[in-house]
């Protein structure tokens, strides 16, 4: 019949509960200073059911010679008993002796050792776990990257295709998300520079608001003139800059041609294309080696010659007071002699309404001096000499 000690050792080496019970039960069997009886311990065990009856009537029964005695820590005297497959347990206790994994203490007695309790998460499985899904979150995000690196090329792909197809308005619509969407991208830059040239193209190409395509110059070239980008640009700048300020100064001219136009009209579309001038001179913007000098001069010509009409309707005004003050005068002389000088001065607008009519309010003026007097005369009563009496 097997003892309380060789039960205990014969249920630690098979493994056949958990730990705590294990070191319940032989904290119990310390506390009884050995009195327990294995018994006792395997009702314990199956009432609990941690072990079957069968199992605990099986290692009761084993005999006491077929375990080792450790407890005194003297050899056992009697002789070896040969193995028998029905002993479960020398055999494992004999090779735990061997690797000293039985602990005694000093008296010789089996000091059982509570085995530590492992950090949960030290779990070779959770481990494995933790680091495959810090792969999937590394992955996720470098995907997610890509993608977004992929998206954001195609997009700008897309909008350099319309743009160079006319579709600016498409262009610009994606441009400008780009812009929105992409700040980190590589070609941010270059977008951004884009943005500026379709919205100029927009309004100098698809239609004729030169006064909005100058404002939007005005108000974009500074934002953008330090971009990485901008150099490779200045191309387009080249060709959009002279397209404004020629748009407004044909505006200016085409003002000017009419008899009474609105000089202060004019004088704003002139001030305009002198300021998108001054961009075409700017060097920043458009360098000496592509700008179109041609252009510049018959842009320089239109100003000249609305300034001359400009000119020439200031010297009317002056030659209409002149003329109007002579006439109130009654020095209808005077008024003839300032048409005279300002015909000489200004032939094209010789035929001028405005001039012709004050020279004739002064006609008028000097017709309505001339007085009609009768001069009353006697009827002649004699016979009137006879031709040939006068001729003798």
């Amino acid at each position: 019949m097997a003892t309380a000690k060789q039960f205990l050792e014969a249920i630690e080496l098979q493994k056949l509960v958990p730990t705590d019970v294990l070191d319940e039960l032989y904290e119990e069997y310390r506390s009884s200073g050995g009195a327990i009886t294995a018994e006792a311990l395997a009702k314990k065990l199956t009432s609990r059911d941690l072990i079957s009856d069968s199992k605990a009537s099986s290692l009761l029964q084993t005999s006491s010679e077929s375990f080792i005695q450790l407890g005194s820590g003297i050899p056992n005297p009697a002789p070896p008993t040969p193995e028998t497959p029905d002993d479960p347990f020398s055999a494992e206790l004999e090779s735990k002796r061997a690797r000293g994994d039985v602990k005694r203490d000093a008296a010789g007695r089996r000091k059982h050792v509570k085995k530590s309790h492992k950090n949960d998460f030290d779990s070779p499985l959770l481990l494995l776990g933790g680091g495959a899904l810090a792969l999937l979150v590394l992955g996720g995000v470098g995907l997610m990257i890509v993608m977004s690196l992929q998206s954001g090329d195609q997009l700008l792909e897309s909008a350099q295709s319309a743009y160079a197809s006319g579709s600016y308005a498409q262009a610009r619509e994606e441009y400008e998300q780009f812009v929105e969407d992409f700040e980190g991208n590589a070609r941010w830059s270059e977008a951004r520079v884009k943005v500026s040239v379709v919205r100029l193209r927009q309004l100098t190409e698809t239609s004729t608001d030169w006064a909005a395509a100058l404002a939007t110059a005005k108000e974009e070239l500074p934002q953008i003139e330090d971009e990485a980008a901008f150099s490779e640009n200045r191309g387009e700048f080249a060709s959009i800059l002279p397209r404004i300020a020629r748009g407004l100064a044909m505006s200016a001219d085409k003002a000017s041609e009419a008899t009474n136009f609105d000089n202060e009209r004019v004088e704003n579309l002139v001030s305009q294309a002198t300021d998108a001038l001054t961009l075409v001179n700017n060097t920043k913007y458009v360098p000496k080696s592509l700008r179109d000098e041609r252009e510049v001069t018959a842009i320089n010509e239109l100003l000249q010659r609305v300034a001359r009409r400009r000119e020439s309707l200031d010297d009317l005004g002056k030659t209409l007071t002149t003329i109007q003050s002579a006439t109130a005068s009654g020095d209808t002389q005077a008024a003839y002699r300032a048409r005279t000088d300002f015909v000489n001065r200004r032939p094209e607008l010789r035929d001028d309404p405005r001039l012709a009519e004050a020279l004739a309010a002064s006609v008028e003026a000097e017709r309505s001096q001339v007085t009609f007097t009768p001069e009353p005369a006697e009827a002649a009563v004699a016979e009137a000499e006879s031709p040939v009496a006068i001729a003798l």
